[in-house]
């Protein structure tokens, strides 16, 4: 059973293509307890969907600090 979990794990130095984010700060996120992943032989390893998974929690996250104002016009109100 951990033979074919570990099978969808790949370096983090490969996944991290798929995202805006480096490898280094993917590993910080990683060794934070912020993204799923295990270190093997000294490596960082996730799965797709655990990064996607990150990144949607992060896009939320940023959503969520966007003001409205920003999201519909894209500039501040004008009094």
């Amino acid at each position: 059973m951990i033979e074919e979990k570990n099978s969808n794990l790949i370096p983090l130095s490969k996944l991290a293509s798929l995202t805006p984010y480096s490898v280094e700060y993917l590993s910080l996120r990683a060794r934070q307890g912020k993204l799923k992943a295990v270190k093997i032989n000294n490596v960082w390893h996730s799965t797709k969907a655990d990064i996607k998974n990150y990144l949607n929690i992060q896009s939320e996250i940023q959503k969520a600090k966007t003001p409205d104002w920003q999201i519909n016009f894209g500039e501040p109100p004008t009094e």
